[in-house]
């Protein structure tokens, strides 16, 4: 059973002192450039945490609905679920938002699908997943994914892939 009231990242001001800055900085400038392209409407974070993304999207979207396995230290999660079963009706998302959380699912493919149920046609996911990283929230940190790992996934659950961006280039 996972712990309730974890420590999340609640902010996307990352310090230059802090070992992940590097990471971190190309990550948000990757993030903001595809929330810029493609963030419209309804959006569902998937694994929010607290939501730290959250004033990235500005005015880019009509409502902002975070869902997590437990409810965070600053209580910011809106719907607790599982990224396998997620609450939320067929097609009901214009934007789905998920950033270094795949890696904590026991059944990405699942995850995957899932996603895609709840976007509407049309819509977007926009994602992040890491390639080279520390074990991290152990034992609930399952995997590690290539661009080609993630294609061929979200390919299998029905989504056309649009761009996929190596974080850091």
């Amino acid at each position: 059973m996972r712990q309730q009231g974890l420590h999340r990242l609640n902010s996307i001001s990352v310090g230059k002192n802090r070992p992940d800055y590097i990471v971190m900085h190309f990550l948000i400038n990757d993030l903001m450039s595809a929330i810029a392209k493609y963030a419209t409407g309804k959006l569902l974070d998937v694994g929010c945490g607290n939501k730290p993304y959250e004033s990235l999207f500005g005015k880019t979207v009509s409502s902002y609905v975070g869902c997590d396995v437990v409810q965070s230290d600053l209580n910011k999660v809106d719907v607790i679920c599982e990224a396998t079963q997620l609450k939320f009706e067929d097609s009901s998302c214009d934007t789905v938002f998920s950033t270094q959380v795949i890696e904590h699912v026991s059944n990405p493919f699942k995850m995957s699908e899932e996603m895609f149920r709840v976007l509407k046609s049309g819509g977007h996911l926009i994602l992040s997943a890491p390639f080279a990283w520390e074990l991290h929230e152990e034992p609930y940190d399952f995997f590690r994914y290539s661009k080609h790992g993630l294609k061929a996934m979200f390919e299998a659950a029905g989504f056309e892939i649009v761009e996929i961006v190596p974080n850091g280039g």
